[in-house]
């Protein structure tokens, strides 16, 4: 599987005793939209004529395919129409097909089963794929041939699986035919079920909250743990959440999906309270991540460890994290991103109950001859409120000599014990 090439497997089939399709031009304007496209180089298309059962698992394996697009026939809830050695019509069932792409789920991103009442393998390979489309009536050669035009010529402009199928919804649409009656996009539901954990807090709400951070992004992941769904949001502006997914795989790894973009993050061992990982496009390393598990009440009592409390400090174009001691309220503020924790600043937390937090960090500013020339002190006063997705966090101005900055602030898990527990991992 080439890593910046996005390969097309169409795997068309048409038995003999079957009713007369025009698979070939649907292959040819499909060839013709991605020649002309801008995102031309991106995409390898693979077509597969009079398929057999044969041809799909050597096909599979010989070109580890990104996006898998069936035409043909399919009866229902019985399967889709492949072809046996006689060239007549052999019936492969929704379970044959799931546990196919269940071993394939490593590359493969979206099925598109271009056929009538394809709806029902649909759900069943969408255990496994992220993205599958399938169709929930009778749909004609016309029909299926703008449908697969216009959705790869959305992917050819460089758009997501979302924005294409809409695209190609439009697209059939346009030719009289109402959008919602024929293509299904399923997204992958939850795949992992784990036992609840009982050192789950009350105010836990079934949600876990995740940040996203990187020299040039900061997301905040908020998800229903029953589901894996929620959203993806930047705190500091108002653009509209994404919808977001997340595998919890186990206590040590996790994957984000959000649209195209997949983040799949590891922490080094079950003493970390910091995941890392790649994060890449349609396959395209894109950036690299650091993921902390956020508390979603903020209560200090809840998450100190070792005596220490863990902050987050968020503004527009600001993330510090602040380790402190809630005995004496003495800490460090320092950059994550930072390797070593270079820049390191005294920082200083006062905690007014639960709902006030208080942080005044001292930069030494220091000469050619390392002694120390001046202090600069940064006062944040905060108090208690809601974030976008309705959970905890304090907001307040922070002054300075120099500057004003709003920030947002949440607390950190750092407590492996109450990581696990909350990952809905037994501990």
């Amino acid at each position: 599987m080439e890593d910046n090439i996005r390969t097309i497997l169409i795997l068309a089939s048409n038995p003999k005793d079957t009713p007369r399709l025009r698979l070939d031009e649907e292959i040819r304007e499909i060839e013709n939209g991605l020649k002309r496209s801008k995102k031309r180089d991106k995409y390898k298309l693979e077509p597969r004529l009079a398929t057999r059962q044969s041809d799909v698992r050597r096909a599979m394996l010989d070109y580890e395919p990104r996006i898998v697009h069936f035409c043909g026939h399919c009866e229902g809830e019985n399967g889709i129409i492949l072809e046996d050695e006689m060239g007549n019509a052999k019936i492969v069932n929704p379970r044959m097909l799931a546990e196919l792409f269940e071993i394939f789920a490593y590359c493969v991103n979206c099925v598109v089963l271009n056929a009538c009442y394809s709806d029902i393998q649909a759900q069943a390979i969408a255990q496994y794929v992220d993205y599958v489309i399938g169709m929930n009536n009778k749909i004609s050669d016309k029909v299926a041939i703008d449908f697969s035009v216009a959705f790869y010529d959305a992917l050819g402009a460089g758009k997501d699986i979302e924005f294409a199928f809409t695209f190609a919804c439009i697209a059939i649409e346009w030719a009289s035919l109402p959008k919602n009656l024929t293509p299904v996009l399923i997204m992958r539901k939850k795949q992992f079920k784990k036992t609840p954990s009982k050192n789950l807090d009350k105010d836990n709400n079934r949600r876990i909250k995740l940040l996203k951070l990187s020299p040039y992004a900061t997301r905040i992941v908020d998800i229903d743990i029953d589901t894996n769904w929620g959203s993806e949001f930047n705190p500091s502006d108002l653009a509209k959440p994404l919808q977001a997914n997340v595998q919890l795989n186990n206590e040590n790894e996790l994957e984000i999906r959000v649209l195209d973009y997949f983040l799949k993050v590891k922490r080094d061992n079950s003493d970390s309270f910091e995941f890392r990982g790649l994060e890449t496009w349609q396959g395209e390393a894109k950036e690299f991540f650091f993921v902390y598990l956020l508390s979603n009440d903020c209560n200090f009592n809840n998450e100190l460890y070792d005596n220490k409390i863990h902050l987050v400090k968020i503004a527009k174009h600001t993330v510090v994290i602040v380790e402190f001691d809630k005995t004496f309220g003495k800490g460090i503020e320092y950059n994550p991103l930072i390797p070593g924790r270079e820049h390191e600043h005294e920082a200083t937390v006062v905690l007014e109950g639960n709902d006030k937090l208080n942080i005044l960090v001292s930069v030494e500013e220091k000469g050619d001859d390392g002694t120390i020339k001046n202090i600069k002190e940064y006062k944040l006063s905060t108090t208690r409120t809601k974030d976008r997705a309705g959970s905890s966090c304090f907001k307040g101005i922070e002054i300075g000599p120099d500057a004003e900055h709003e920030f947002d602030v949440y607390v950190l898990t750092t407590n492996p014990k109450l990581i696990k527990s909350r990952l809905m991992f037994e501990t």
